[in-house]
């Protein structure tokens, strides 16, 4: 899997990748009472929640990287999944920092070689 150029492992997953719809609905009622309904298509905005568990390991330094890339603030980057799908996105910054990690052991001085775990990349499709 890759963000632009920066490989990632392929234990990631995608846990919000079937809980979006491409349409919305907005519903009011006229004053007789009958239900209006306008349904939209939405042309951008999905959730690419990356998650990777205990299973997806990145060292300190791998994070650094990609808490880099998302500290630039790019528009849009291309994002290869492991089975071959690309999407336009970016980094989701709604919610907090759009990429968080927690070490595997927590060390009072660690190095760049330290393991980090329960790794998220938040990211929307912006095309």
């Amino acid at each position: 899997m890759q963000i632009d150029t920066l490989t990632l492992t392929d234990d990631f997953e995608w846990t919000d990748e079937f809980t979006w719809s491409r349409f919305v609905e907005e519903r009011d009622y006229s004053a007789g009472g009958a239900l209006l309904r306008t349904v939209s298509e939405r042309l951008a905005g999905r959730p690419v929640t990356l998650t990777g568990g205990d299973s997806a390991w990145m060292t300190r330094a791998e994070f650094a990287t990609l808490r880099a890339l998302a500290d630039s603030n790019p528009d849009s980057l291309t994002l290869t999944l492991w089975d071959g799908r690309t999407f336009t996105v970016a980094f989701d910054y709604s919610n907090g920092a759009p990429v968080t990690a927690e070490p595997v052991v927590k060390l009072t001085d660690p190095d760049d070689t330290q393991q980090l775990q329960n790794i998220t990349i938040k990211l929307i499709a912006v095309e």
